[in-house]
């Protein structure tokens, strides 16, 4: 059984229609054709949806259960995960790892931000050291303000993995905020309404890898989530107050 969006195939997504918190497309299957929304993002994450309409195919699912079950498809932790808020703020948590996945985020966030992209990454230490310039030239391209900061601490310079990210940064403003936590909080406060904040690298992890070992990490989503509340609804501030 084959799928696919360019190329005929058994199930394709057709008249893919792309929004910032979900996914509109016309799927053929058995010689049928169903419109589908679906809360996945990002049209390369359609093939992941197809992906699955295989395999409940395969398990003899009917066509109206494949519906609903791809209608209501939940988004993996820390794979294009929306932050929820209610600020008009769209924060996207994504594990990003290979120099195609920064392109195929940037793209999307490209193709449907209606205000700035505000976006926070690294690159890993003593590792794919190649892959650091392609990613600042790519965030060059299709972002609006980058801050760069580390992504793991395996004792390497964390400023000096930032500058060879940014030395590709000519035309945008871009700035190194070595610890993620705080660039991931300065992000959120940089962010107006219709903006779309990027949070690339760690996905769902909850650790910064180190040399030896590793240590803990409250995770972007946990961040953004707290930052927002401080930002926005002096949520922190009232908390200190109280406790004064």
């Amino acid at each position: 059984m084959t799928y696919g969006i360019k190329n005929e195939s058994e199930i394709m997504a057709k008249n893919i229609e792309l929004y910032i918190d979900h996914s509109e497309f016309d799927l053929s299957l058995k010689g049928n054709l169903y419109h589908i929304v679906c809360p996945t993002i990002a049209d390369f994450n359609i093939y992941n949806v197809l992906a699955t309409v295989g395999v409940l195919v395969g398990l003899g699912f009917d066509d109206r259960m494949i519906i609903e079950a791809i209608s209501d498809l939940k988004p993996v932790n820390g794979r294009m995960e929306l932050i929820p808020n209610k600020h008009k703020i769209t924060i996207i948590v994504d594990y990003c790892c290979h120099t195609k996945d920064f392109e195929n985020v940037f793209k999307f966030a490209d193709r449907v931000s209606r205000g700035n992209i505000i976006a926070v990454l690294g690159a890993p230490s003593k590792r794919h050291m190649a892959r650091r310039k392609k990613i600042g030239a790519l965030a060059n391209r299709y972002l609006d303000h980058v801050i760069l900061t580390e992504l793991d601490d395996r004792g390497e310079n964390i400023e000096e993995i930032c500058k060879e990210i940014q030395s590709e940064i000519t035309d945008i403003p871009s700035i190194i905020i070595p610890n993620r936590a705080v660039a991931v909080e300065q992000a959120i406060e940089q962010a107006s309404p219709g903006d779309v904040v990027l949070l690339l690298g760690k996905g769902h992890e909850k650790f910064i890898a180190l040399e030896v070992g590793q240590r803990e990490y409250e995770g972007d989503k946990a961040i953004a989530l707290k930052a927002i509340k401080r930002v926005y609804e002096g949520e922190e501030e009232n908390e200190l107050q109280q406790n004064d």
